[in-house]
């Protein structure tokens, strides 16, 4: 990758310098938007700087942004990070910023071109595979399957950490039902980040203000994924979800491979109100299987719908590249509902509906690294499962 321009100076100072030095007016997606002019005359080291043409450019960008970009990072391994990118009205020749507070530093990346940003994201969040990645799941989703994936993967990494405490070998076949409802209702209001579904949650900007409304749908698009089987322990005739291979290979995935994700969330200015409106939403969990992309820009059913892809780095980085490039052009679909721009609105959640018998539909992920019976990481090359002996 190219050498990227980067500075580092108090917030105070550059404010100062697009302020009362470029006299540049900041819009209301502008970082700058709102605080008072004025302030104290910056330092030496920065009025220096401000001779920088590449900081001018940079400062054009920041005080007259088409579209802005939060993000947070954050998971398993590290702890909420935030940071935003603002791309310029005419991105082709003004560029992006990069910006992130840094020890009380702003520090500020310039990207000539979103092409760049692209590479730059991935380089900084996409995981290398080995193989093209196996899409376990449907690539137009609900935002409450999502949800109920997610849910379920955690109910299996729990499985699978009780396992390693009570030194069990044995693999996570089943998950009782209403342990899965148990940890969804905690699920949705915990702030730890170190589980899958609270970091969906609470990494993508907004995402906390969309009202879900959960309802038999799940349960069903989670069988035809095969993601799960409904039955009932022998024993005791509790409601349980049996695993099926995708549910196993996600849960699996996870819970060994999955260390952080960064959601984020694409602002623009609406031309006739001339006020900010989210334009989509998105979540990426690197795994050293795949590098999961989440896209809620849509509706199904007047409901939010997410659009799942398996990527690897270099798709990441186009991927990224396409998905701003759709938002400053207009080409991207904007998060809708009833074909009118979409107000997240605060509602009250609700519990999985009691299950009902359906027929169950079989699919198994292409490309499997895992056993599709026992969820046994596979050799490369082989024919049989070494823990089952299941045939590839």
């Amino acid at each position: 990758m190219e050498q990227i321009p980067n500075f580092r100076l108090d917030g105070g100072d550059m404010q100062y310098i697009v302020q009362n030095m470029y006299k540049l007016t900041a819009n209301k997606l502008s970082p700058f938007y709102g605080m008072p002019a004025g302030g104290e005359k910056p330092a030496r080291e920065a009025l220096k700087l401000a001779e920088d043409e590449e900081l001018k450019t940079l400062a054009q960008v920041l005080a007259q942004p088409g579209l802005k970009l939060s993000l947070r990072r954050g998971g398993a391994t590290i702890p909420l990070e935030a940071s935003a990118l603002f791309i310029g009205q005419r991105p082709e020749a003004a560029g992006a910023v990069y910006l992130q507070e840094d020890g009380g530093l702003l520090s500020l990346t310039y990207f000539k071109n979103l092409k760049q940003y692209g590479e730059y994201f991935a380089a900084q969040n996409a995981v290398p595979v080995s193989l093209q990645p196996a899409n376990t799941l449907k690539q137009e989703l609900q935002l409450e399957d999502i949800v109920f994936t997610f849910n379920l993967t955690d109910c299996y990494r729990r499985a699978y950490l009780n396992n390693m405490l009570q030194d069990s070998y044995g693999p996570v076949d089943a998950v009782y039902e209403d342990e899965f409802v148990a940890v969804l209702e905690k699920s949705l209001k915990s702030p730890d980040i170190r589980w899958l579904l609270p970091s969906f949650l609470r990494l993508v900007p907004g995402l906390e203000k969309i009202g879900l409304e959960f309802s038999e749908k799940q349960v069903e698009m989670a069988e035809a994924m095969s993601l799960i089987s409904r039955g009932a322990n022998p024993g005791d005739n509790r409601p349980i979800y049996y695993l099926g291979g995708p549910g196993k290979y996600l849960g699996l995935e996870f819970s060994l491979f999955w260390q952080n994700a960064v959601g984020f969330e694409a602002v623009g200015l609406n031309e006739k109100s001339g006020e900010t409106e989210s334009l989509g939403q998105y979540y990426f969990a690197p795994t050293e299987e795949a590098n999961h992309l989440f896209s809620i820009t849509g509706s199904i059913n007047d409901r939010f719908a997410a659009s799942h892809q398996a990527l690897t780095p270099e798709e990441t980085a186009e991927q990224i590249q396409k998905i701003l490039e759709g938002h400053c052009t207009g080409t991207t679909a904007p998060a809708t509902q009833s074909g009118k721009t979409a107000r997240c609105t605060a509602s009250k959640t609700a519990a999985v509906a009691q299950p009902a018998e359906i027929q169950v539909a079989a699919a198994v992920p292409q490309a499997a690294k895992f056993c599709r019976n026992c969820g046994t990481k596979l050799a490369p090359a082989t024919a049989f499962c070494g823990n089952c002996g299941t045939k590839v």
